[in-house]
């Protein structure tokens, strides 16, 4: 069996640390290869070996002038304004509005519509938690219904004693009010 030998690279220790040093002060690889006298590719691949990358800073300063001298010239600029109202288009802008109010729809359909606004209220405005504002119109949904259940058998009952004390048939009640205190939400 052949054993495999490791590729010679040629670099010796001191051009190694030359290396290194010239690629943290951010010098580019070609420059570094006409400096040396190698090839881009070998210095490439030496640093790759060496685990050598320039530094962070260098990288961010160099993306930032990257992307101002992008910007700085006009047929770019119109370009990516070009592209931009291409997309957002009024039939697309109106899909997207009918898509998410769609989407609100289905994640209130516990919610009876004129009890939106309030859950709104309650989410943004004071900061509660969605599930705590559920349980508190949930639970005044209750109330109210238990409040309005209560008002129609005082009037059974109240309908059912006048039959009794009459002996004929009572006029029929006015529809049932329940006072406005009893609406407001508990916070």
């Amino acid at each position: 069996m052949i054993a495999k030998v490791p590729p010679q690279t040629g670099w010796t220790d001191a051009e190694r640390a030359e290396l290194r040093a010239m690629r943290m002060n951010g010098m580019m690889i070609k420059d570094i290869a006409k400096a040396l006298g190698r090839r881009p590719d070998c210095v490439r691949t030496c640093l790759h070996r060496m685990g050598i990358k320039l530094p962070a800073a260098i990288v961010a300063e160099r993306a930032g002038d990257n992307i101002r001298r992008w910007r700085a010239d006009p047929a770019n600029e119109a370009k990516r304004l070009g592209h931009a109202q291409a997309q957002w288009t009024a039939e697309r802008r109106a899909r997207l509005g009918r898509m998410g109010r769609a989407s609100i729809a289905q994640r209130l359909a516990w919610c009876p519509p004129d009890r939106v606004p309030e859950y709104h209220r309650l989410v943004r405005s004071k900061r509660m938690p969605a599930a705590e504002a559920r349980r508190l119109i949930e639970a005044d949904i209750a109330r109210l219904a238990a409040l309005r259940a209560q008002e129609i058998g005082r009037g059974f009952a109240a309908r059912a004693v006048e039959q009794r004390r009459g002996g004929g048939r009572a006029a029929r009640p006015a529809p049932l009010r329940v006072a406005e205190q009893d609406l407001e939400m508990v916070p």
